[in-house]
């Protein structure tokens, strides 16, 4: 079941990054995963940014959103299901802090941990 399409372009208020979708290459996917939990090396981790506007509304805002990382040589970039979404291939072990931006909006930071 898809989510419905957002239509509001109130600029963004409020910006949430969430791990959203972990796959371990194999087909199998965890739904909305416990960031706190490791990654294995080899494995998809797929991100999400969630803009509200000033009344909690979802909103596509003004802008592109932008994804930022701390270490990007220990993830790949492999796609996304549109804009607000990263798909990220895990290349090595270590700890990654991610964040976005969003209408001049900073999200939470998202710190994900890759193993071997």
């Amino acid at each position: 079941m898809c989510e419905p399409k957002v239509v509001n372009d109130a600029p963004a208020a409020r910006l949430t990054l969430r791990l959203y979708t972990v796959e371990d290459g194999l087909g199998n996917f965890i739904s909305n995963p416990d960031p706190n939990q490791v990654i294995s090396v080899g494995w998809l981790a797929r991100i999400d940014a969630t803009a509200k506007d000033e009344e909690d509304k979802e909103t596509n805002g003004l802008g592109e959103i932008e994804f930022f990382f701390d270490d990007p040589s220990l993830v790949k970039i492999a796609g996304g299901n549109g804009p607000q979404q990263r798909r990220l291939k895990v290349l090595k072990p270590g700890r990654l802090n991610i964040w976005s931006e969003l209408d001049g909006v900073r999200s939470n930071t998202l710190t994900l941990h890759f193993v071997p």
